[in-house]
């Protein structure tokens, strides 16, 4: 085998080792609720900082930062039962609109006003709208925007989720929700599939359900929003300097998953073993993308979307509370 080659295998194995790493990690009680994917890039960010990572292993690292992920988001698709959120009727479909649509605007209004980066300011109100990492380098790969600009929205909207997560549920016994409306509530605001698992559980199958049903009406939208950004950003020269639409195959293979999903081809054993898979795929190019940021050039440049983040959260989730409180 040739160097080369050997490097290659080296650069993949590295990140393999980080996403098992924060596969155990994320089992731990508090760290569960921060999520398995963020773990994994905040691990990369701690080694390119701590230690020098050879050159040599860029392609490999590479490999998994850009290949893997994708193979990763299309399997994420096994999990989607269209079926449900049809079943949801026309609430969960309007609510899941205006919801992406609130947050999407508001975090991009106060980047503005903030001066945040447009590429960066984009990718975190996609975070914040849509389903947290998964969507933020989803609509990396289409913009083609730096993995400095990447990781740094995934850090920002990762920790201010977690932060809303433990808001939510130290506020439950105060709101006047029963456990489905709270799972609504939770489902349609929260960024990261763990963060809604995480503040929902504690409140009983009913809400946990109903949360998942919300926040899977949300990750649905990842496929037309991600083309519709690509196509419209990559024509921006301001933004992207690339001249060519790309387009996403990766999310159409998402889609594919989905509709495969819903007409039962696959069964729970499948299910979990996809969605096993895909973590381990995205783990892995989230470790592979820290591995290529430094935590103090993500402190330095991340400040003024964290808090353009913070406010278009707090805007998120009023607004999203009085959605389920008046219609229910």
């Amino acid at each position: 085998m040739d160097k080369k080659r050997l490097f290659f295998i080296g650069g993949v194995f590295v990140t393999a080792i980080i996403a098992a790493f924060s596969y155990l990690l994320a089992k731990l009680p508090y760290l569960s609720v921060v999520g398995q994917l963020v773990i994994a890039i905040m691990i990369g960010m701690l080694l390119k900082t701590l230690i020098s990572v050879p050159i040599s292993l860029n392609s490999g690292i590479s490999f998994s930062n850009k290949r893997l992920l994708k193979m990763g988001i299309i399997l994420l698709g096994a999990k989607l039962n269209i079926v449900d959120i049809y079943e949801g009727g026309w609430f969960l479909s309007l609510s899941t609109l205006t919801n992406i649509l609130i947050a999407f605007v508001a975090v991009i209004f106060f980047a503005k006003l903030l001066k945040v980066d447009k590429t960066l300011s984009l990718l975190t109100a996609c975070g914040t709208a849509i389903c947290g990492a998964a969507a933020v380098v989803a609509i990396a790969v289409q913009i083609k925007a730096q993995d400095e600009k990447t990781a740094t929205s995934i850090a920002v909207v990762a920790l201010l989720g977690t932060f809303f997560t433990i808001l939510y549920t130290s506020l439950f016994p105060l709101l006047p929700l029963s456990k489905t409306e709270y799972g609504l509530f939770a489902g349609g605001t929260l960024h990261e599939i763990a963060h809604v698992i995480a503040a929902s559980t504690p409140f009983g199958q009913e809400a946990v359900e109903a949360a998942l049903i919300a926040k899977l009406s949300r990750v649905l939208m990842l496929v037309p929003i991600a083309f519709i950004v690509g196509l419209f950003f990559n024509k921006n020269k301001e933004i992207s300097h690339c001249t060519t639409i790309t387009f996403p195959w990766f999310i159409i293979g998402f889609l594919i998953m989905s509709i495969l999903n819903t007409f039962g081809l696959f069964t729970e054993e499948t299910k979990s073993y996809l969605q096993t898979i895909a973590y381990l795929l995205i783990s892995m190019a989230m470790g592979a993308l820290g591995l290529q940021v430094r935590i103090e050039t993500l402190i330095k440049k991340g400040k003024s979307a964290f808090f353009a983040c913070l406010f278009g959260s707090l805007v998120l989730s009023i607004a999203g509370f009085f959605i389920v409180f008046w219609t229910h």
